[in-house]
């Protein structure tokens, strides 16, 4: 979930044999053929968008090594999106298939749980059809998200290229995700960011870190000198605070975690308040760099 920085469209999608497959897409509309070899090239494509989200999931931020696949995931699907009616007679945003600006990396359970849905604001400012040239080629600037007028409809649900993850997302001490706006808590519901299994992993890196104050403390408590105490205490802040690499899974609640250590450790039921007075009191040490 925290924001990455795109760049430019890889040659291969700006090429002559993509924009053929766009051209065919204009025509057939819902009826196209999108194939995964041409938007999400094995070789041209998704090797790219594995180094930008460095090889995790752009909304639940696991990694293959969580026994998910990763796929390419268009933000606003090619066919016919959920929340339209039949009536409504949209097709998809099929013009946006091959769109590096559509493109995002997702694990396969969230592109599952999102499937073709795409929730606004105002369904009256979904954008239903491409804007062309007098040559019936698309306007490529109004393909792109932040421009007129696909910023008009106001998505609800969240982009890692374009959102802040903290002005959407909180974490409560349990590893709970919730959010104040309307487009954290679609997001949130839509892709099931509290299923069992993120909040474990959630906890877990919790858990891993406290696990290690709490055996310090008791070897201390075993004559461990106190200057080995606070550097294993400052080992282990120092290990917190590199968890937040964007290589690590779960960056953006490690930011979280880091940031509001205090509570974390306050609502830890298993430590002795005493022990956690020590813990937060190295913590404030730590962070104002006298550990």
């Amino acid at each position: 979930m925290i924001k990455v920085k795109k760049g430019v469209s890889p040659e291969y999608l700006l090429g002559d044999t993509v924009k053929k497959r766009i051209q065919k897409a204009l025509k057939e509309k819902n009826n196209h053929d999108f194939q995964t070899y041409y938007y999400g090239n094995k070789k041209e494509v998704k090797p790219i968008l594995k180094t930008i989200y460095h090889d995790k999931c752009c909304y639940c931020e696991r990694n293959t090594e969580g026994g998910v696949e990763l796929q390419i995931e268009h933000f606003r699907p090619k066919k016919t999106p959920k929340e339209c009616n039949d009536f409504d007679n949209h097709f998809g945003y099929y013009w946006l298939g091959y769109e590096w600006d559509n493109l995002l990396l997702s694990c396969s359970t969230c592109n599952k749980y999102k499937g073709n849905s795409f929730p606004i604001e105002d369904e009256n400012k979904r954008v239903n059809e491409p804007i062309l040239n007098k040559n019936g080629e698309l306007i490529i600037e109004t393909c792109k998200s932040k421009n007129p007028p696909l910023i008009n409809e106001k998505a609800l649900l969240f982009n890692p290229e374009f959102d802040n993850a903290f002005e959407h997302f909180k974490f409560e001490s349990d590893g709970f995700i919730k959010s104040n706006t309307q487009k954290g808590k679609t997001t949130i519901d839509l892709l099931k960011l509290n299923d069992p299994p993120l909040l474990t992993a959630r906890n877990r890196i919790v858990n891993d870190f406290v696990n290690v104050f709490i055996l310090s403390l008791l070897d201390y408590r075993e004559d461990l000198e106190p200057k080995i105490l606070r550097r294993n205490f400052k080992r282990n802040f120092t290990n917190i605070k590199h968890r937040r690499k964007r290589s690590e899974t779960h960056t953006f609640f490690s930011y979280w975690f880091y940031a509001n250590f205090e509570i974390f450790i306050i609502n830890k039921h298993e430590i002795e308040n005493i022990d956690k007075e020590q813990i937060i009191k190295a913590y404030n040490q730590f962070i104002k760099g006298r550990l």
